[in-house]
């Protein structure tokens, strides 16, 4: 038994000496990816904090040169999508209506979350409507009319009105935003 243990110690100890380097190389690449990744997480967060707080003085002054600064410095987030629908909205107020269509169409290039995708859709779907710019002449009022209805009616608007408590009482910070967006729309 004492021969067998010895050659398991010897087959262990030559292979420890054969794949040295190997295995001292695979630790140094597990610990440096684990603390790249702590890096980019903590990047994130705070990243997450400083367009959370841009967004906050957005929502208190409605300063549009916050929007512009939140569009070049984070594009890909949903507070500045929800802070660039209000300054479609702003544009469509003031008949800006080309100005309003870039903001919209920037906004869905910048991949928002379906239910924002969905709003901007609608509202581009509008505007181009109104003003006829980039509609399809053979489109007709009632097949535009359909699009819009069927942009509309998705499931999320559909039971917005269904689920207001729960989405007011939810913890999730994307629903939060979202409905802080709703709330502010409903009270104009």
């Amino acid at each position: 038994m004492q021969h067998h243990s010895e050659v398991h110690n010897a087959y262990y100890h030559q292979l420890l000496s054969d794949y040295k380097k190997s295995i001292i190389g695979f630790a140094l690449i597990l610990i440096l990816s684990a603390g790249m990744w702590e890096v980019y997480s903590n990047f994130q967060a705070e990243k997450q904090a400083e367009v959370q707080v841009t967004y906050e003085e957005f929502l208190l002054h409605k300063d549009l040169s916050l929007v512009t600064h939140m569009q070049q410095s984070f594009p890909n987030y949903m507070q500045t999508h929800l802070a660039a629908l209000y300054k479609a909205k702003s544009q469509y107020d003031q008949k800006a209506y080309k100005k309003c269509i870039r903001t919209l169409e920037w906004i869905l290039q910048h991949q928002p979350i379906p239910a924002i995708q969905q709003i901007t859709e609608s509202r581009l779907m509008s505007v181009y409507y109104e003003t006829k710019n980039g509609i399809d002449e053979s489109i007709t009022f009632d097949q535009s009319n359909s699009i819009l209805k069927q942009l509309i009616t998705s499931d999320i608007q559909q039971n917005i009105e269904e689920h207001v408590e729960e989405l007011i009482q939810s913890n999730d910070p994307q629903v939060q935003l979202l409905t802080q967006y709703i709330q502010i729309e409903q009270q104009k």
